[in-house]
């Protein structure tokens, strides 16, 4: 009989059943009883030869695996040092959003101080200096960087304020649709000391000499030098030469301390400068007319002309006005305005002689095409004294097609603010208002009416034909929108932020600000020169959060 495998005896006891394990049961307790003898009467076991055709099929033993557990790391802390800042733009509610008038350019870069051999010069405060846009303003961060978006595309001036400097103003044209990079760098300050000449080269006496767009100024002396002090040096510092009769103009110099640089800087000579007279022969009445200069193209030099002081001007009560000390050189420009009319010709273009004033004429006439409409209360009652403003959704459309030369002349030109780019007026006794647009210029887009008033949200319309009539309802201003800052993954947070709502800084300093409009708003989040979080548009309403962790 032939050995049985371990395999085969399985099989047999399977199909042998329960009688197979009856067998089984009494072989282990005789194997049992005598292995207890053995050890009973201490005789010595001989071992069982190792049969090498046995196979061992039991898996060796292991021990009982002890859970695992992962201990959880410490959280990082955000990035970038200091406390937070927060930095908000109102933009409207969901319905505003296609009324928002476009202003593509962006200004960004740093500031430098004079501090620490030109170190980033944090918590200053960049604005626009005058034009359409004065006052939009924002703040450095912790390595002088800067965001200033919603520009109007063209040249701007730009005031910069600090603890650490004086202030100064800088010239930057802005483009559309991509960022515009500057850097400021304001030195140390120091005494600045000029020589003006007139057109035959000899010292020309009382010129007016403004610094940072007439933040500091001084007058030359009889031998043509002036000495003005405390200017902040730097790169591209204005400096623009009034006097009688001759053309202002403007420098951008690079003006730094100079060791061993005896006597004054002495500039090129100044240009003798033309006249326009002209008149405004008839208007609607009311408000007197205004006349805006801007020049159809201009030449590179090393001096630029100071256009802006032709920007705006108010005619006398006969309509008359005069414009002089105009370069004799350009094709200008010139436009009249009135609120209530059309102008006729709609632009003149002159020439002037360095010998004998140029003469203009312009007639007003009312406009036939108007927009009106009332303004009524929360109440539902007329509501008088509102202030109400119809912007251009497309400005530089607007500057585009009544000024050709804004494109052709960038660098040196203030954007100018004409009527038919922004008109303000407020709502009369009986809540009724009006717009003469008879000016408007086609082929620039439709215009949106702003109605504001304290205590109550601003109302938007959007304009797209004249001859509407619109009535404004108020509505009580609904503050009771939250914005807070948190980690969901509950890390460390510093304990405060600052905050600014449309550029103005508020006394909040907690993590979590209340009180706002509901709506649509530009956020950016930013710790130290870092940016934690940032939104071109974010709804903001009761309870909402910003995830830092993210």
């Amino acid at each position: 009989m032939l050995p049985l495998t371990t395999r085969s005896l399985h099989r047999q006891l399977a199909q042998r059943g329960a009688v197979g394990s009856g067998v089984l049961v009494l072989a282990g307790l005789i194997l049992a009883g005598a292995v207890a003898w053995v050890l009973l009467s201490g005789s010595p076991v001989e071992p069982i030869p190792e049969d090498p055709q046995q196979i061992d099929t039991q898996e060796p033993a292991i021990p009982n695996p002890q859970e695992a557990v992962l201990e959880p790391g410490p959280l990082r802390d955000l990035p970038g040092s200091g406390e937070l800042m927060v930095e908000l733009e109102y933009l409207g509610t969901e319905a505003d959003q296609h009324l928002r008038v476009q202003r593509q350019g962006t200004l960004e870069g740093v500031i430098y101080g004079a501090a620490g051999n030109g170190a980033p010069l944090d918590d200053a405060i960049i604005s626009v200096f005058g034009g359409p846009q004065d006052g939009l303003s924002t703040r450095t961060d912790f390595e002088g960087k800067f965001e200033l978006p919603g520009l109007i595309p063209g040249t701007h001036f730009f005031r910069i304020d600090s603890s650490q400097h004086f202030s100064v103003v800088r010239m930057q044209r802005v483009v559309s649709l991509k960022p515009t990079k500057r850097d400021f760098f304001l030195g140390t300050a120091l005494d600045m000391e000029l020589l003006i000449r007139d057109h035959k080269n000899k010292p020309l006496e009382n010129a007016r000499v403004l610094v940072n767009a007439g933040l500091q100024e001084g007058v030359t002396d009889e031998e043509g030098v002036v000495l003005i002090g405390n200017v902040v040096g730097g790169r591209r510092v204005l400096v623009d030469v009034r006097a009688e009769g001759y053309v202002p103009v403007r420098y951008e110099l690079n003006l730094f301390a100079e060791k061993g640089s005896p006597g004054p800087t002495e500039l090129p000579a100044m240009m003798q400068g033309g006249t326009v007279r002209g008149r405004v022969k008839s208007w609607p009445g009311g408000a007197l007319p205004r006349v805006t200069l801007v020049p159809r193209a201009t030449q590179p030099g090393s001096a630029l002309v100071a256009w802006e002081i032709w920007q705006d001007i108010e005619t006398d009560r006969e309509g008359r006005f005069t414009i002089e000390n105009v370069p004799t050189t350009h094709l200008l420009d010139i436009r009249a305005f009135h609120p209530w009319g059309v102008c006729d010709p709609r632009m003149r273009a002159v020439t002037p002689s360095p010998f004998t004033a140029a003469n203009i004429e312009f007639v007003i006439r009312e406009s036939k095409a108007k927009v009106t409409g009332k303004v009524y209360g929360t109440d539902g009652r007329p509501q008088r004294g509102v202030e109400l403003s119809l912007l251009a959704l497309n400005p530089d459309k607007v500057l585009a097609a009544l000024y050709p030369g804004l494109d052709s002349s960038p660098v040196g030109v203030r954007l100018p603010v004409p009527a038919q780019m922004q008109r303000i007026t407020t709502s009369d006794v009986d809540g009724s208002f009006e717009f003469a647009v008879g000016d408007h210029v086609s082929g620039t887009g439709s215009m949106v009416l702003l109605a504001s008033a304290p205590g109550n949200r601003t109302a938007r319309h959007e304009v797209q034909t004249v001859g509407q009539d619109i009535e404004v309802h108020l509505k009580a201003l609904d503050t009771n929108a939250s914005l807070n800052l948190a980690r969901l993954d509950e890390g460390p947070l510093p304990p405060s932020a600052r905050w600014s709502l449309n550029g103005e800084d508020l006394q909040e300093s907690s993590l979590t600000l209340g009180d706002l409009q509901e709506g649509f708003y530009r956020v950016k989040v930013s710790r130290g020169a870092t940016r934690l979080w940032a939104r071109d548009s974010f709804f903001i309403n009761r309870g909402t959060a910003i995830d830092l962790a993210r």
